[in-house]
């Protein structure tokens, strides 16, 4: 595995790849691409309401990193701490997407879930941003940010 590091800066070149286009311009999503990355988010949460750890671990790449409000975390401790939470339902929406290249892009979108982790309800709305990498024919999430939404559910 990367060390988290050499993932974040994968992560920061892609990113800042996205936000770099003249103003006025923005790359144009590929339709099929961006509806194909918008079931991995869904199939991901899917996965995650289920606890299905095994299936989730195939869909984050091998550098895989989180940053969200508790910090850091790499490929083995997201997937630990993923089954510590438990989902009741979800909703996803706004999706935006931004392609890199043939081979990465970025989606960003709203998530609202119904969610426990030790006890106690968290972050019910979150703005996530997932970087995707294709791997052979698998497009994989390489990094993931996620923040409180700071608008209500359904605005913007």
């Amino acid at each position: 595995m990367a060390p988290p590091s050499n993932t974040l800066c994968v992560a920061a070149l892609m990113l800042a790849g996205a936000l770099s286009v003249p103003a006025g311009a923005t790359p144009s999503p590929e339709p099929a691409v961006q509806a194909r990355l918008e079931r991995e988010a869904r199939d991901f949460m899917l996965d995650w309401e289920r606890q299905d750890i095994a299936s989730i671990a195939a869909r984050l790449a091998p550098g895989f990193l989180f940053a969200g409000p508790q910090g850091f975390r790499t490929r083995t401790e997201t997937l630990e701490a993923l089954g510590h939470c438990k989902v009741a339902g979800f909703s996803l929406d706004s999706f935006r997407m931004r392609t890199i290249s043939a081979g990465s892009a970025i989606l960003a979108y709203r998530i609202h879930r119904d969610m426990v982790c030790g006890g106690h309800r968290v972050l019910g709305e979150t703005l996530n941003t997932d970087a995707f990498v294709k791997i052979g024919r698998a497009w994989e999430i390489l990094f993931t940010s996620e923040i409180a939404s700071p608008t209500p559910h359904g605005g913007g």
